[in-house]
């Protein structure tokens, strides 16, 4: 893919300049105000609510050998691994560097060429950068985060000005059935490489690669590798087979399962520790041991599973919402971690022992429960049984 004119892209290079001292620095100026895309400009005033454009800071580099879990772990691998030779024969070709990144922005892969490698290094274009606006400000990954669109992002288009040299194309990977954002692919290089053809393959990437896991997902439903189970006495199988966890990281494990979506290190110190004077440290160290036992089943940014898991407590809350009784009595055995003084654990318990009795106490006939009550039910669930009847 040729590039541009470099006469024509040094033009339009200065008008991107002038646009961005008069927008974002406030510069006055005789010239007329410089147009400007209206998704750069949200962008550039949603990067100065969350950073300072004289900022030194460089974006942030997380974890990488989490970003390598993400990765191993994330929908797109499959999808994409017959498409990786190609697209790293692209980033060789053009003198680009190629990436993918998770849902948030942060890079679980990347492919440069050697003319880029330094570049690419020094602005941390590398596996674990992650290029969310908050962090990085205007860029094309995380305006592909925000927007859920295809984008451009030519040189001074970049809300901080270390990245001015760059041209950015990005593309979101989603479900096609649901638009669940999955991941984004994208394509750098310097500015003065800008070629309008590098969008639309990198459109193309992306679309094919939703397509392919849009299909995966549709064929094979995920199979539960974790059972989670923390009613009555706590037992957990990971791909079948017991592991043994202490009161801790049964909570830990609890409060993840409790957050599908995610949660901070700050709400999860809170949930598991209230006012208890434990160090976040702790905590990390912690989360670090459970990960190893179930061998990088927690990422993190926020931290959540990363596998297919069941959650007995939150399958027997759903049942009673839906009034699925027959399933709600066999999940009958106990309390949720009894033991734990946990504040959003005990929270749960209270809320689902307070369920479970309103639904004993609503249930017709209260005889017909106990055959079907599981062998290991609470005492406690079984007096209330007992008392029914």
């Amino acid at each position: 893919m040729a590039p541009l004119p470099v006469k024509t892209l040094l033009e339009r290079r200065k008008k991107a300049e002038r646009a961005w001292r008069q927008r974002v620095l406030g510069e006055a100026s005789t010239r007329e105000a410089e147009p400007v895309r209206e998704e750069i400009s949200r962008s550039w005033r949603r990067s100065q609510r969350s950073i300072s454009v004289e900022s030194k800071k460089k974006v942030p580099l997380l974890d990488c050998e989490d970003a390598h879990e993400r990765w191993k772990n994330s929908p797109i691998l499959l999808a994409a691994q017959p498409e990786l030779d190609n697209i790293k024969a692209l980033a060789n070709e053009s003198n680009c560097v190629a990436a993918i990144s998770d849902f948030s922005g942060r890079l679980m892969w990347t492919s440069t060429s050697r003319h880029m490698e330094t570049r690419a290094t020094d602005e941390r274009l590398i596996v674990g950068g992650h290029w969310d606006e908050s962090g990085a400000g205007t860029n094309a990954v995380g305006l592909a985060v925000t927007t859920q669109a295809p984008c451009t992002v030519f040189s001074a288009e970049h809300f901080k000005p270390v990245l001015h040299d760059w041209v950015c194309y990005a593309a979101p990977i989603t479900l096609l059935d649901s638009g669940e954002l999955i991941g984004v692919i994208d394509l750098s290089s310097t500015w003065d490489q800008y070629n309008p053809l590098a969008q639309t393959a990198i459109n193309g990437l992306a679309q094919s690669l939703s397509m392919r896991i849009t299909r995966m997902q549709q064929s094979t439903p995920p199979s539960i590798e974790l059972e989670i189970g923390l009613l009555g006495s706590p037992r957990v199988r990971l791909q079948g087979k017991h592991l043994p966890l202490s009161l801790r990281h049964c909570e830990i494990l609890a409060l993840l399962a409790m957050h599908p979506e995610g949660i901070s290190l700050e709400k999860l110190h809170a949930a598991l520790y209230g006012e208890t004077p434990v160090t976040k440290t702790t905590l990390k160290s912690e989360i670090s041991t459970l990960r190893k036992k179930l061998r990088g089943g927690i990422l993190s940014r926020p931290y959540r599973l990363g596998m297919p898991y069941r959650a007995d407590f939150v399958a027997l809350w759903q049942a009673i919402r839906c009034d699925d009784r027959g399933l709600a009595v066999t999940m009958l055995r106990g309390s949720l971690l009894p033991q734990s003084s946990a504040p959003m654990i005990e929270e749960w318990r209270y809320l689902i022992d307070a369920a479970v009795d309103r639904f004993l106490q609503l249930y017709d006939d209260a005889g017909e429960l106990i055959p079907h009550a599981t062998p290991g039910v609470g005492k406690a669930f079984r007096q209330q049984l007992n008392h029914l009847l």
